[in-house]
């Protein structure tokens, strides 16, 4: 309850430092008392994960607190296996009161300190070097006790053989806490998926909380970006997946919020509505990761862009297919669309980067496909067609966006063409096919040449009773060409220039011919007729 309490105040950080001085200053007065020692603990981590400057703080408080309880060595092995100590700051200060092994006190809080390390958490010794620097060095002199030097020898030999150090003859050993975290997340991920999914969403929440800050940075939103690759989250591997899938989850649960209404004749019936910041947050999160990750996933700033797609395809499928009737589609739409504004546009640098984003999207799309989750059918004609998905795929990179466009058409067509056949046009059908209409005649005012180029395609999966649709198609012509007045006297269509121009037929005939065994009957016919014309 502490930090949905803390979450409300006004002046978060200053509550947050106040309830931490009283909650620590209990800690030493109920050192006796294991399970209250226990409970403080849990309370400090909490109030931590509301804010940050706890840790900072706490430090401070400990640093320069009396002996009694500076110098509590189980408090202090406590704090900091609840990463609620800043080590690396704790342990400069902590080499400066051994004063060389003058002070006694100091000298044998550290040997105690760095025994319990050992034996219980040996990956911490690697950020207490200074202090196991100085007590070698005590270790050494001569007459020092024979359980000094054995302790300093295992500290030695644990800071050594750890995992994640780089040193040198003569340097100090450069510790990598990134290991030490990121192997606590791998372990919790295979022993206890709950655990894991517990941490992304404290992950989560402290993200929406940096994002709802009103003076929400780009700085900020990089230090989180750098928290998540120190843990191991951003590597592209199965916790990757795994991470983004649950923070999927979370957020379009977060999003949708049902309630009960009553109907007219008393009925009860379930309405939701959407609460669009979670979406919002995660959608930022997502856009922040792909533009600030390029060094450790890969010189391909989109290269995590399609596995992410992939985790939301999943989670969609999933939630569709539970859902049922009731699946709403709304807080996905959200998602791509801000996705498609923030990664499509110029911020990565080159139009080359701009359509493996798009081509990754249409890729998404085309897994989407209104028969295979016909309850997103709307959402995703509008997605195909969006100003800043269908206009940008179709207008740079020297139109090799265009086969994946009509892909997505043809999966439209598709859809629609048992629909059409049979002129079952329902309410629902009848408004996708005047959505599919207005694309189409988008299409042919803006990018005529591409309807010239995919007719056959086109036409192929359209039904021959759908006059109109086939007409808008098969009416577009190239923007450079000048169509003759049929009206002229004594016009010769064979005599005119662009006659002898042969059209350029981006479909493939051959093997749309050879799938209806017509491939042979067709050829056969052709030479038969430029015989005739011949003689």
């Amino acid at each position: 309850e502490v930090p949905d309490i803390l979450l409300k105040c006004v002046n978060r950080d200053e509550a947050a430092l106040a309830v931490a001085q009283k909650v620590f200053k209990s800690l030493y007065d109920n050192t006796s008392n294991s399970g209250s020692v226990m409970w403080f603990l849990a309370t400090l981590v909490a109030i931590r994960d509301v804010c940050k400057l706890v840790v900072k703080e706490l430090t401070n408080w400990v640093i320069y607190s009396d002996d009694e309880k500076k110098f509590n060595s189980e408090i202090i092995f406590a704090l900091i296996r609840s990463d609620l100590l800043d080590v690396r700051e704790y342990n400069v200060q902590l080499a400066k009161l051994i004063d060389g092994g003058r002070n006694k006190i100091a000298t044998e809080f550290a040997m105690s300190l760095v025994q319990t390390l050992i034996t219980q958490d040996s990956a911490s010794i690697s950020e207490l070097q200074d202090v196991v620097d100085v007590l070698s060095k005590i270790s050494r002199r001569s007459g020092s006790p024979e359980l000094m030097q054995q302790v300093n020898e295992i500290a030695r030999n644990n800071a050594n053989n750890a995992p994640g150090f780089a040193f040198g003859k003569d340097k100090k050993v450069l510790p990598n806490r990134a290991n030490k975290e990121e192997n606590s997340v791998n372990d919790a991920t295979v022993a206890d998926s709950v655990a894991f999914q517990d941490q992304v969403a404290h992950l989560f929440s402290e993200w929406c909380q940096i994002c709802d800050h009103p003076n929400a940075s780009d700085a900020a939103y990089s230090r989180y970006v750098m928290q998540l690759q120190h843990i191991g989250l951003l590597k592209g591997d199965e916790f990757t997946e795994r991470f983004f899938r649950i923070l999927t989850e979370l957020a379009v649960a977060h999003s949708v919020v049902s309630e009960q209404i009553n109907a007219p004749g008393g009925l009860s019936q379930q309405s939701s509505h959407i609460s669009y910041f979670p979406i919002d947050s995660y959608s930022k999160l997502v856009s922040v990761v792909i533009k600030n990750c390029s060094v450790e996933i890969g010189p391909n700033k989109g290269s995590l862009l399609p596995k992410i797609l992939s985790v939301t395809i999943r989670v969609i499928q999933k939630d569709a297919e539970e859902k049922k009737a009731s699946f709403n589609p709304r807080p996905y739409f959200r998602l791509f669309i801000n996705w498609l504004n923030d990664l499509s546009t110029s911020e990565l640098h080159h139009d080359g980067a701009n359509f493996q984003v798009l081509a990754a999207f249409a890729n998404a799309f085309h897994v989407l496909q209104p028969s295979r989750i016909p309850s997103m059918s709307f959402a995703w004609l509008e997605l195909v067609s969006h100003r800043t998905f269908m206009a940008r795929l179709l207008t740079g990179n020297s139109q090799k966006g265009w086969p994946f466009f009509q892909r997505l058409l043809i999966d439209l067509f598709k859809f629609m063409e048992p629909y059409l056949r049979t002129a079952d046009l329902l309410e629902p059908v009848h408004l996708m096919y005047k959505g599919t209409m207005r694309v189409l005649l988008v299409l042919l005012h803006d990018f005529p040449e591409f309807l010239c180029d995919y007719h056959f395609s086109f036409c192929d999966v359209i039904p021959s009773s759908c006059i109109q649709m086939r007409n808008v198609i098969l009416s577009a012509f190239p923007r450079n060409m000048r169509l003759p007045d049929p009206s002229t006297p004594n016009l010769k269509i064979d005599l005119l220039a662009e006659i002898s121009l042969p059209p350029r037929i981006m479909s493939d005939v051959d093997g749309a011919l050879k799938l209806k065994h017509m491939k042979v009957d067709v050829d056969e016919y052709l030479k038969v007729m430029a015989f005739i014309y011949a003689e």
